[in-house]
């Protein structure tokens, strides 16, 4: 029985997951990014504790988004499969046209 409070690296999981240390790297950063979950990080070393192994057990385990989840909520796909390109130039043009500032319009000089 291993110590909860103990700490191991990330050579000591993926060894355990039967993953490569840079296999293990990448699938922890991308899961990391997505929020599903957390490491201790100092640099390039990482650092996981038995409830950190849990979770990456947890969410390797589990599909993110999951097709149920997709199908109610049709945005969490890939904004690829639902709009063409044209759609999405338009999307990001009305975006970009919502975030910029309007120009302030100019003063005219009066001419005495």
């Amino acid at each position: 029985m291993t110590d909860t409070n103990e700490i191991f690296t990330l050579e000591e999981v993926a060894e355990q997951f039967k993953f490569t240390p840079r296999q293990l790297r990448e699938l922890i950063n991308k899961l990391v990014k997505q929020g599903r979950i957390q490491v201790m990080r100092r640099g390039q070393a990482i650092r996981l504790d038995a409830a950190m192994i849990d979770a990456l057990k947890e969410a390797i385990k589990t599909p993110w988004p999951s097709e149920s989840l997709a199908t109610q909520w049709p945005l969490l796909r890939p904004i690829g499969s639902l709009l063409s390109v044209r759609a999405r130039q338009s999307v990001f043009n009305e975006a970009l046209k919502a975030m910029t500032p309007s120009p302030r319009p100019k003063r005219r000089v009066r001419s005495t």
